[in-house]
């Protein structure tokens, strides 16, 4: 998340936060980073793992349940970027 982004929710490095969207919402550790464009929030894959043994399962939150399900009709690719989610503190 912008830090301008972050100061505006009075949001800080390392706090909890909220993400919502119309499919629901989960809980994550917030990151500031300048490279975010302002107003936007961007969330790696790669975690979410229910499974996988001791050392990855429960691990992190999956966006996959969060994001439109969408498909862009031109592309016929899912339209991920354009999720419209609300952030909040936890």
């Amino acid at each position: 998340i912008h830090p301008d982004t972050a100061a505006a929710h009075g949001i800080q490095d390392g706090d909890m936060v909220w993400l919502e969207s119309a499919r629901g919402r989960i809980r994550v550790q917030a990151r500031l980073y300048v490279g975010t464009p302002p107003r936007v929030l961007n969330m790696p894959y790669g975690w979410g793992h229910t499974a996988y043994g001791r050392w990855a399962a429960n691990r992190g939150q999956n966006p996959n349940d969060i994001l439109d399900t969408w498909v862009d009709p031109v592309r016929g690719l899912p339209a991920w970027a354009g999720t419209r989610v609300r952030v909040t503190k936890a």
